[in-house]
């Protein structure tokens, strides 16, 4: 009976006691149950894909209709993500023609390196060529919340998965 009740312990003790509130803490600080996301890190699908939708994916932005932006259509996960993954980037406020397409959206692991990150931080509102600002989303459209810089950045350096 003893070694029958030592066996049970020591499974609880190995697998803990799983729905019970346990967390796994993220790299961004948060835990996983707090933000209601996968255990293993930050989900592109139900975290950063619908900070793009709600902030990118607008009418005369990055959506169907208006794939002259940049050739950029961010109206599905699967568009955003193979569009932004180690895609080609140009920053038109500052990139001569000759440097087109030489950035990196994202660069997997390097929010600080990653292009999308520098236009998502950027207060900078002024109006650099025609259509184009230094923020994203342009000054029309409220900035991202830090939270939410935050989420992304974080995103790419857990490795920018497409989960």
């Amino acid at each position: 009976m003893r070694s029958h009740r030592r066996a049970v312990i020591g499974w609880v003790v190995l697998f803990g006691c799983s729905g019970s509130g346990a967390t796994t803490s993220r790299s961004d600080g948060a835990t996983a149950e707090d933000a209601g996301s996968d255990p293993f890190g930050i989900s592109f699908a139900k975290e950063v894909f619908p900070i793009v939708a709600r902030s990118c994916a607008i009418a005369g932005c990055h959506d169907t209709p208006t794939l002259q932006n940049h050739w950029s259509n961010f109206s599905t996960t699967a568009y955003t993500y193979q569009r932004w993954v180690n895609g080609p980037g140009t920053d038109f406020c500052v990139d001569p023609p000759e440097a087109f397409l030489q950035r990196t959206i994202v660069i997997p692991g390097d929010p600080e390196g990653s292009f999308v990150v520098m236009k998502i931080r950027s207060t900078r509102e002024e109006l650099c060529q025609s259509n184009h600002y230094p923020r994203m989303p342009p000054p029309q459209f409220p900035a991202l919340a830090p939270a939410e810089i935050q989420t992304i950045a974080s995103w790419i350096r857990e490795g920018a998965r497409d989960n």
